[in-house]
C-alpha cells in the first residue's frame, strides 16, 4: 500500500507538469493600433556644414549581403561640436552608411535610416566596434566622408544594419 502511494505522488507531479497553462485571450473587440511609416527610406543630405562622422559607401542592396552580425547598443552624444557613440564607457567615433545618416546641427539630432535620435538616445542596430586593422582597411579603401581630426578618437563604431524595428522596403 505504501509503495502505491509513493508511486502516485511522482505520477501526480508529472501529470501536473504536463498540463499547459493557457494565457488569458485578449478581448476580440479590442483593436491594436499599428503605426506605419509612409515615408520611404531615402538618401538625404546632412544638415551640417561638415561631416561629423565617418561614412562608407552604401547601397540598399547591401542589406541583402550582410551576414548575421552582432547587435550593438550605443548612446548618442554630442560634445564640443563632435558626434560620438558611447559603447558602455568607451567613446567612439561613428562610422555610418553614406546617404543613410545625417546630422541636424540645429536640433542636435542624428537621422539614421529614417529614425531620428536625440542626444542621449540609445541606438540599437547591427554593427560592431572596429579593430584598428579594420579601420586601416577602410581607410585604404577610402571613406566617403571623414570626421574632423579634432573629433577623432581611437575607437570607431560601425553601424551596418537597420535599427531595431525598421524594415527595408523592397520597392527601392
Amino acid at each position: 500500500m505504501m509503495t502505491i502511494k509513493m508511486m502516485l505522488i511522482p505520477l501526480a507531479m508529472l501529470l501536473a507538469a504536463c498540463q499547459s497553462l493557457s494565457a488569458p485571450q485578449p478581448d476580440s473587440s479590442q483593436t491594436i493600433k499599428v503605426e506605419q511609416h509612409l515615408e520611404p527610406l531615402l538618401h538625404y543630405p546632412s544638415w551640417s556644414s561638415e561631416s561629423l562622422f565617418y561614412t562608407y559607401p552604401f547601397e540598399f542592396s547591401d542589406l541583402d549581403k550582410i551576414d548575421v552580425m552582432d547587435e550593438v547598443n550605443v548612446r548618442l552624444a554630442y560634445e564640443e561640436g563632435c558626434v560620438y557613440l558611447y559603447y558602455g564607457p568607451n567613446k567612439t567615433i561613428p562610422f555610418l552608411p553614406n546617404g543613410q545618416a545625417s546630422w541636424d546641427d540645429k536640433n542636435k539630432t542624428l537621422k539614421y535610416f529614417n529614425v531620428v535620435y536625440e542626444v542621449g538616445d540609445i541606438i540599437e542596430s547591427g554593427g560592431f566596434i572596429l579593430a584598428p586593422w579594420h579601420r586601416e582597411r577602410y581607410a585604404k579603401e577610402g571613406f566617403v566622408s571623414q570626421a574632423p581630426s579634432r573629433c577623432d578618437v581611437k575607437e570607431m563604431t560601425m553601424l551596418s544594419g537597420l535599427p531595431r524595428g525598421q524594415a527595408a522596403r523592397k520597392t527601392l
